[in-house]
Order: C-alpha cells, then sequence, then structure tokens
C-alpha cells in the first residue's frame, strides 16, 4: 500500500465511517499521535477537502481577517447590514452577550461602559449558573447619571450584575461634570475612588461607541456646551469611547472637557489592551475606523457591511 493509498485509507474511516482516533490508531496498530499527523498530512495534500457549508461560514473568514488585520484579541461579526439601527442593535447585543457568556467563567471583575448595544447586550445575557471561587464583580467604568435608561450604565451593570450572581459597583457621578472643580469634588470622594480602583481591576471592560454627531444628544442632555462639541469637532474628532474623543489616526484629543469626563482613563485602559467595544452600521464606521488605527480595541463585535469596509480600507 502506497503512503497516499494509506493516507486515504484513514481519512475514510475518520471522515466517512466516523471512526475516532482513538479507535483507528487500535486498528492500525500505531500511536494516536501518528493518527493526527498523517490526518493533517492528508488534509495538506489535498486528499481531503474540508468544506463549512453553514449561512454564515463565510463571516469566519472576515473574523480572522480582522483579528489578524488589526491585531484583535477577538473579533465577532454579525451578518450583513440589518433591515433597521434597532434590528443592528439587538444583533449586536445578541452576538456580544454569547461572547460574554463564553468568557465570564474566566472573569473575576467586568468593567461596563454605556451605549444602547450594550444595554442590548445586558438584556440578552443568559449566563450558566457560575461555579468556583472568589467574588464576581461588575463595575461602571463612567458616571451613570444620564437622562436615558436605555444608555445607562446603572440598569446596564445591575442587570449584568443580576445574571452573573455578582456584585455591582456603582460610579455615581453624572458622565460629564459641569467644570474641573466640580470634577475635583467628585473625584475626592472616598467611594468614587473606590469604584475607580475596581475599574482599574477588571478583567474586561465592555463598551459602546460615539460618534461625533452623538455630541448632540450630550448638548441635549446638558452634559457639553454647543460650542464645546463645535470645538471638538474642530479638533478633528471621529469618535469617542467612554465620552473621551480621538481623530482619525486614533489621537487622543486634548480638550478640557476630558478633564470632566467621570470614567476610567481611555488611554489607560488601552495600555491594559484596549476594550470590547460593540458597534457597527455606517455611522459608526469613521469612528471605528479611528478606535482601531488608536489601539483601542481588543475584541470587536460588529457587523458584516463595517467589517468588510474595514478590510477594504
Amino acid at each position: 500500500m502506497s503512503s497516499t493509498d494509506l493516507l486515504a485509507r484513514i481519512a475514510w474511516l475518520y471522515y466517512q465511517e466516523n471512526l475516532t482516533q482513538e479507535a483507528l490508531a487500535r486498528r492500525l496498530g500505531i500511536s494516536r499521535q501518528k493518527v493526527q499527523r498523517l490526518l493533517s498530512e492528508a488534509r495538506d495534500l489535498g486528499i481531503v477537502h474540508v468544506r463549512i457549508q453553514h449561512p454564515t461560514a463565510h463571516l469566519l473568514e472576515i473574523e480572522h481577517e480582522m483579528t489578524r488585520q488589526w491585531s484583535l484579541q477577538e473579533a465577532l461579526i454579525v451578518p450583513r447590514g440589518q433591515e433597521s439601527e434597532a434590528a443592528l442593535i439587538e444583533s449586536l447585543g445578541r452576538a456580544a452577550a454569547s461572547y460574554l457568556e463564553r468568557a465570564s467563567a474566566q472573569l473575576s471583575t467586568l468593567g461596563v461602559g454605556l451605549g444602547r448595544t450594550l444595554h442590548a447586550m445586558s438584556r440578552h445575557f443568559a449566563p450558566e449558573a457560575p461555579g468556583g471561587e472568589g467574588e464576581r464583580r461588575v463595575v461602571s467604568v463612567m458616571g451613570n447619571l444620564l437622562g436615558s435608561s436605555a444608555i445607562n450604565p446603572y440598569s446596564i451593570g445591575e442587570r449584568l450584575a443580576e445574571r452573573w450572581d455578582a456584585s455591582f459597583y456603582n460610579l455615581w457621578a453624572p458622565a460629564i461634570v459641569s467644570d474641573r472643580n466640580a470634577a475635583e469634588v467628585f473625584r475626592a470622594e472616598p467611594w468614587i475612588q473606590q469604584v475607580h480602583r475596581i475599574g482599574q481591576e477588571a478583567d474586561l471592560t465592555i463598551s459602546g461607541l460615539g460618534t461625533v454627531m452623538e455630541t448632540t444628544s450630550l448638548v441635549q442632555m446638558g452634559f457639553l456646551k454647543p460650542e464645546e462639541a463645535e470645538r471638538l469637532r474642530e479638533k478633528g474628532a471621529v469618535g469617542s469611547i467612554l465620552s473621551q474623543y480621538f481623530d482619525e489616526a486614533g489621537n487622543l484629543l486634548e480638550d478640557e472637557v476630558h478633564d470632566r469626563v467621570m470614567a476610567l482613563s481611555l488611554a489607560g485602559l488601552r495600555d491594559r489592551g484596549g476594550v470590547m467595544l460593540v458597534a457597527g452600521g455606517v455611522e459608526k464606521r469613521q469612528a471605528l475606523h479611528g478606535a482601531l488605527r488608536g489601539g483601542y480595541v481588543r475584541v470587536l463585535v460588529t457587523d458584516e457591511l463595517t467589517a468588510l469596509w474595514l478590510r477594504d480600507l
């Protein structure tokens, strides 16, 4: 029997007859390690062709390309553009929840930002009953006194903590305070300092992505003045994470607004490996590109069309 005949026989028994590698080893009188090597060789020589037939199998290739292109730990891509913004948010939230369910066994502290996609994620999050020793913690990494519960990290974090059987540490402060003096007063409070310390210990921090257009919402809620929002745009802001703005090259802008943001430092989060970013849609693309170029992203959850746009830049 030629060597290729042996490879074909082993491949047939494994893929068509569904024999285990252990059973193959016993049947052929060789080690299991040699069975693994011969199966790999059969694939390398083209004797075996592996084809994954599933409507979303092509997304795995895009995820691999994104991970390699942007040096990510992982990328999760949801199928093509959704019919509506609401449907896209639900799809992104569901994918983010699925990732978090898988990752939660290796986490002890989870940091949470704000955004509608994170709100959707918290509604879909359904981890298995946690086991093992040690306290699990969910912590707000940004001030949560906002007008809308749909983007409020308090409601997001509280729901995640309840479903994960974790303690919740809430950052009772506005997202952006009125002036530097007010920011110093908040930061001097021991309970604010405690929450910040816990946030800095997070194994994973999850955030949504802001755009320059969304500074209008911050103006409407009274966190930014119209002239401040305009100043950020003139400086080249394309997006924000935890209300900290960066330009298209990913450079964090120098602006006094950042002195008033009640959140963990975005530069510090980048230095600790980046955040899990959940964002998609045409309006988020430029901001997402800047976030990736700036190295702020560890894990990315986005949609297929946005991923293809980023890949083809």
